[in-house]
């Protein structure tokens, strides 16, 4: 029976990717919705002021909050279906600062496991073990 879902071990490397972009979907995630909360009174606010201010038309501040809207989605891009050569502008995107904190990290990784791999200045040093007779030892 082939029904079942078979469950394969998965190499480090899909590891630290899955992991890697379950973080980015929740910074992804928290972005968005700080942005709903925010948008959410703004879009009641634009719709009174343009029914008082402009009655001929009075969504005009609210289109204009949509098209600002649709550059954060695009921003965002919450579900990334949005590629870099679908995108009209040369604006930055939340995946560029991803990509460039990524670099900064994996540099800061870097030194840090460089200066735990330094060897010692004297190469005995490595091969010592203290003595098993060692006279400043517990003594029975």
């Amino acid at each position: 029976m082939d029904n079942q879902l078979s469950v394969k071990p998965q190499k480090p490397d899909n590891t630290k990717k899955l992991l890697r972009d379950v973080l980015v979907f929740q910074g992804k995630l928290a972005l968005d919705g700080i942005r709903d909360i925010i948008l959410s009174p703004v879009a009641m606010i634009a719709a009174i002021y343009g029914a008082i201010t402009h009655p001929n038309n009075p969504s005009v501040y609210f289109q204009s909050l949509m098209q600002f809207g649709r550059k954060t989605d695009d921003f965002i891009n919450l579900f990334e279906h949005r590629n870099h050569s679908e995108t009209q502008s040369d604006a930055p995107k939340s995946d560029d600062y991803v990509e460039q904190l990524e670099e900064v990290l994996n540099k800061q990784i870097d030194k840090e496991n460089a200066f735990f791999k330094r060897k010692p200045k004297n190469k005995n040093a490595q091969n010592e073990r203290p003595d098993s007779n060692d006279e400043s030892g517990p003594k029975e």
